[in-house]
Formats: C-alpha cells, structure tokens, sequence
C-alpha cells in the first residue's frame, strides 16, 4: 500500500507459487517459509542461475541424512535425532510433543514400520517440526515456481496485487493460530524411489546358505591341513618301492 514493490504479490501468483494457506476459502494465510523460499524473492537472475534464500531446512535434512545413513529410519530414531537437532529458531533437546510423534508413527505404519525420509509425508512432518526453516511440501503438479517475469510472460496476469485488493486483505479479521498448525495434515504420500526390503525369509535362508558354505570350506581346508601334517612327520614324501637288480 505504500507504493514499495515488497510484499505485493497477487493471490493467484502466491498460490501458483505454494505460498498460499487456503484451507477456509474465506481467509487464506501466507505459509512464510514457503513465501521466504519462493523465486518472488530471487534476485540477480540470469540465464544460468538465481540468487535466492538459503533454506535452512537443507541444513536440517542434511544432518538427518548423516545421522540415519539410509533412505529410511526407525521412527525412534529420527525421533532422538530431531529432538536434539537445533535451528535459529527451535532449542535443541526439545520435547517433540505427542502430536508429532504420532504423526511419525503412522507414517512407519505406511511403510511397514520405516519411514523413508525422502518421501512427501516425512518432508510435512519437518514442516510441522520445523514451521520456520523447512517449506509445506505441496502435491507434485499442484505448485509451480515462477519469477515475477516468467509469471506474467506464462499467464499473461500480473503478478502484483491491485490496491483494491490490498485493502480487501487488510480489512479482514485477523487469526492467531499457533504455527505448527498453520497447514493442516495431508496424508497423501509421494516417494520419488521407495526403499528396496529384503524380506525376511529369504535373508534368513541366504545366510543359513552362506553359513553351510563357510563350514565346508573350512572343513576342507582343515583336511588339507592335516594330510600336509602327516607327510611332514614321516619326514619326505614316500618314494615308490624299488626292485633289485
């Protein structure tokens, strides 16, 4: 409203980019993570890179990668590991709270007991845990991140609000809900590549398999063993009997 080009993105140009809460049609939020992490905010942009905000989230996930060292994880241990793990704005040794943890659970319950941590359902658990560092992971088709530019070069709109519309936003009633819950829960999951899982029978057999080889070539090697011992005893080798001449 007062004329400066920062935050004046249009509704339709926030919702294209995954920014927008419209869960009551009546009164859409801004998700700020997913606005602060948006191409809106890129500048410098050139025919070969944009320079935009550091996601923190990535920091985050990257600390989870090391710790797991698997594509899923128990949800004990991404629990232990979450709890302790700290941004600029969550403590670390926190108490994650009964919500979160349940949330994690049912996502193991999906995935015969692991969570795959590149998956869409663990991404929204790390919003939830993380509200302020790591972006709602929208539907794959549902978003798409576009520049001011390319925006209005693709749709023809312009992306910036009218001063009408402004004043409509500002005139409703404010909420105050507390930011974990600011995106509700969307149980659909999305796994680029699901984790492989060697079922348990077979493991089983592959190493009584394994087991029985082992053995008997041990057991060979031994007998091998005890036949050298015996030559060396008599002190050489055998000759084959001579008959005199």
């Amino acid at each position: 409203l007062s004329g400066r080009w920062q935050f004046s993105e249009s509704t339709e140009y926030l919702r294209r980019l995954g920014a927008l809460d419209e869960t009551v049609p009546s009164s859409p939020r801004v998700i700020i993570v997913n606005y602060l992490l948006s191409y809106s905010n890129c500048v410098g942009s050139t025919a070969y890179n944009d320079l935009c905000c550091v996601s923190e989230c990535e920091a985050l996930m990257a600390a989870v990668e090391r710790h797991v060292a698997s594509s899923s994880a128990t949800p004990d241990g991404l629990l232990e590991v979450v709890a302790d793990l700290p941004s600029s704005t969550v403590p670390a040794g926190r108490q994650l709270g009964p919500l979160l943890e349940q949330r994690l659970r049912w996502i193991a319950a999906q995935h015969d007991g692991a969570v795959p941590i590149y998956g869409r359902l663990f991404a929204q658990w790390m919003h939830h845990a993380y509200p302020r560092e790591c972006p709602y992971p929208h539907a794959v088709g549902t978003t798409q991140q576009l520049s001011p530019l390319d925006y209005a070069r693709t749709t023809g709109a312009n992306r910036t609000a009218s001063e009408a519309e402004m004043q409509g936003v500002v005139a409703r009633p404010e909420r105050r809900d507390h930011p974990q819950e600011t995106v509700p829960w969307d149980p659909r999951e999305e796994v680029l590549a699901p984790p492989t899982r060697t079922p348990v029978g077979f493991a089983a057999l592959h190493f009584a398999v394994t087991a029985v080889a082992m053995c008997l070539l041990l057991a060979s090697l031994g007998g091998v063993t005890a036949r050298r011992r015996r030559t060396n005893k008599a002190g050489q080798v055998p000759s084959s009997p001579q008959i005199p001449v």
